[in-house]
């Protein structure tokens, strides 16, 4: 996706109704921890605790330990270490408006990748098909901030 992974979550939590999960960076320093307020990368959470995200379904476990080498390259300090923190959010709406990411763009992304035959087998799945995933536009969330740019911090 190329670090439109909320996008991703956006829509694909709008059209199947799952949560969606944002991996943070923790700074753990002998003074205190400090949680970015910006995601590394957000999936969405499936009920057998697997995820969904341009990769596919896999283990959120997989998902954390690829971004592990990129989460030690924030590191600000020498004396801290980092690990992660995930937050969950019960639907799309809930994520824009707790992180401010625009959600304009989520139906053309998912549209995009449901060329992929493990997304597109996903959510077949699920008994959804393309024409399902475009009309979910009129059911996306609006971002509150009218000069939103985009996106929080992305990598994933």
């Amino acid at each position: 996706m190329g670090g439109h992974c909320d996008a991703l979550a956006i829509a694909l939590s709008t059209v199947t109704g799952r949560q969606i999960v944002s991996l943070h960076v923790v700074h753990n320093r002998p003074e205190r921890d400090r949680t970015d307020p910006d995601f590394l990368h957000v999936v969405v959470g499936l009920p057998d605790g697997d995820c969904l995200d341009a990769k596919g379904v896999r283990p959120l476990a997989d998902v954390m330990s690829e971004f592990n080498a990129m989460a030690q390259s924030l590191k600000t300090a020498e004396d801290e270490s980092v690990s992660f923190c995930l937050r969950e959010y019960d639907d799309a709406s809930t994520f824009v408006a707790a992180t401010g990411c625009n959600p304009e763009g989520a139906v053309q992304a998912l549209a995009e990748l449901m060329a992929q035959p493990h997304i597109r087998s996903y959510l077949e799945g699920l008994g959804l098909e393309e024409k399902d995933v475009l009309a979910a536009e009129s059911d996306l969330p609006e971002s509150d901030d009218e000069d939103d740019m985009g996106w929080a911090f992305r990598v994933g």
